[in-house]
């Protein structure tokens, strides 16, 4: 076997005395497959490599990795019950660690004492006693048995419908004792119908009335119908708008309403505050003369000192009006309006209606037409429950000429929680439960394989590559420690310089090339002479035949 000592017979070469002498296993014999296995670290040891005979399984040298440190302890957030107590005994707690289960500071967790409630065998009832015992409801211990229940002094009524009412019909039940069955009378149970619950139909606001319905829980029939009126506007805390005094004028603060009229748009929806009455004009005493216009003739007004409001005093015919002096142009097409013709006074400014122009020869009066894009604008994107829209706008005016409904797309997956996280330990995958986005429903069920965590932080080098030889990575899973081996690719042999090999006992003296990792001869250049021959000076008596006294090679007879 692979674990025998083998020895070896050592002879003088002057006296001829002969020694035996036994030969380190782990150095000498070949017998042995070496070969490597790794022990992880754990809470209280540092990681471990253990050099072991492939075929005898002896451990012939173990390292230390101190690098490797041990992973010490790993306790929970609280104590994890050992025993868990019960009405009676004691339980008892300590630290766990999470990784080799070893317990830490165990402490006594008390009784919890027994929780006791009376259980009815059989009831009482109007013509005979009843039987009961206490127990404990964690415990089921009977506490207290044969408790005697005292029989009832009259019968308990209990109701029985014979003819459930509807909501157009009567109906009838009768009563009758829960215990002796003797009857005890009827009852006309009334028709009608059960209103359910107020459904607002139309929600009432500070601007329109609302409307609420009541049904019947039953037949769905209309019952009432109300008219829920206005609610009230809710105006600002503070003046929105601060109106001044004036001729004409009162000073006002005006409120609006936060609901419907927030930015003061409309009518309703406005509390007015008067502040202050109007102050009135105040007329100066001199009187100016306004010269004629396009429309009025010359005039004697006098003047407000206030808000410059004028007010004719009397018209001078002398100084009639004069008329609009207009001066015509014409208005350039767009995408939907012809040429126009326009005139404006040159006096007051003011301006006629437009009319269109006119056809000319050379010259595009007609409305020019809208440009479109050949790309779509997306307005609205579809969703999986409701369709979007898209159009087309005018490059020139930017007028939207065409739009159309884009149709519903399919759901837009997202991750909406992983139900399962990936474990390599327990050899359980990722499950992520897949929504929509839009619409909330459960697309599918998404697996993901479950890996182990390889790094090159943790990967051990259990065998170097050779030459022409795989060498073997260990690879540990961080997570769960799970070991893989893989191989390493042989590094290739690296051709030396020609060398000369002195002859030996069997080979003559050569010049070789020779790999200069592994020593192996790679190709022989040259013959330089012949071989040495063995010398047989040594006897073996472990054997019992001579050998070679300088390659050990064995005589044979």
């Amino acid at each position: 076997a692979c674990t025998n000592v083998s020895t070896a017979v050592l002879t003088c070469d002057v006296c001829g005395a002969k020694e035996i002498c036994a030969v380190d296993t782990y150095q000498e014999d070949p017998m042995h497959q070496r070969a490597y296995r790794y022990i992880a670290p754990d809470c209280v040891c540092c990681g471990m490599l253990e050099v072991y005979c492939a075929a005898c399984d002896e451990v012939l040298l173990t390292l230390t990795v101190e690098e490797d440190k041990a992973l010490g302890h790993v306790y929970g957030e609280v104590k994890t019950v050992i025993e868990a107590p019960d009405c009676e005994n004691n339980g008892f707690e300590a630290w766990v660690c999470t990784r080799c289960n070893a317990q830490h500071d165990v402490s006594v967790i008390q009784t919890l004492g027994h929780q006791i409630e009376t259980q009815v065998i059989s009831p009482a009832t109007c013509y005979d006693s009843g039987l009961a015992k206490r127990v404990c409801t964690v415990c089921n211990a009977v506490i207290e048995d044969n408790i005697v229940l005292e029989m009832l002094a009259d019968c308990e009524k209990m109701q029985e419908v014979l003819i459930a009412p509807s909501c157009t019909q009567d109906g009838l039940c009768q009563y009758v004792c829960k215990w002796c069955d003797r009857t005890m009378g009827y009852e006309i149970l009334p028709s009608g119908h059960v209103a359910g619950e107020v459904h607002t139909v139309v929600e009432a606001t500070c601007t329109q009335e609302g409307k609420e319905q009541v049904y019947c829980l039953y037949c769905s029939e209309l019952l009432e119908e109300y008219t829920v009126p206005c609610s009230e506007h809710q105006y600002a805390d503070e003046a929105s708008y601060a109106q001044a005094a004036g001729c004409t004028e009162d000073a006002k603060l005006f409120y609006y309403c936060v609901n419907c009229n927030a930015d003061g748009s409309k009518d309703a929806g406005v509390k007015i505050e008067v502040v202050a009455e109007k102050i009135g004009h105040v007329w100066q005493e001199e009187t100016a003369y306004l010269s004629a216009d396009c429309m009025t003739p010359g005039r004697m007004v006098k003047v407000c000192s206030v808000c410059q409001e004028t007010e004719v005093v009397t018209y001078d015919r002398n100084d009639p009006a004069k008329g609009h002096q207009l001066d015509y142009h014409l208005i350039q097409p767009t995408c939907i309006q012809p040429m126009l013709v326009s005139a404006v006074c040159t006096l007051c400014g003011y301006e006629i209606e437009c009319e269109p122009a006119e056809k000319m020869d050379g010259i595009m009066t007609d409305a020019l037409g809208h440009v479109l894009p050949d790309e779509w604008t997306i307005d609205t994107e579809p969703t999986c429950y409701s369709s979007g829209m898209r159009s087309k706008a005018c490059t020139v005016c930017g007028e939207t000429v065409v739009q159309e409904e884009i149709s519903c797309v399919p759901c837009k997956e997202h991750a909406e929680c992983v139900l399962q996280e990936a474990d390599c330990l327990a050899g359980m995958n990722q499950i992520t439960l897949m929504t929509c986005e839009w619409c909330g429903e459960i697309v599918r069920v998404d697996v993901t394989e479950w890996k182990h965590d390889f790094s090159d932080e943790t990967a051990v080098v259990v065998l170097d590559a050779a030459c022409d030889t795989e060498g073997i990575l260990l690879n540990i899973c961080s997570v769960c420690g799970c070991e893989e081996k893989q191989p390493i690719t042989p590094v290739g042999h690296i051709a030396s310089e020609p060398v000369i090999v002195p002859a030996d006992c069997e080979s003559g003296e050569k010049v070789v090339i020779v790999c200069t990792v592994c020593d192996e001869i790679l190709n022989v250049e040259a013959e330089l002479g012949e071989a040495l021959g063995h010398d047989y000076a040594v006897f073996d008596p472990v054997i019992g035949k001579n050998v070679c006294i300088y390659c050990r090679d064995v005589q044979n007879d």
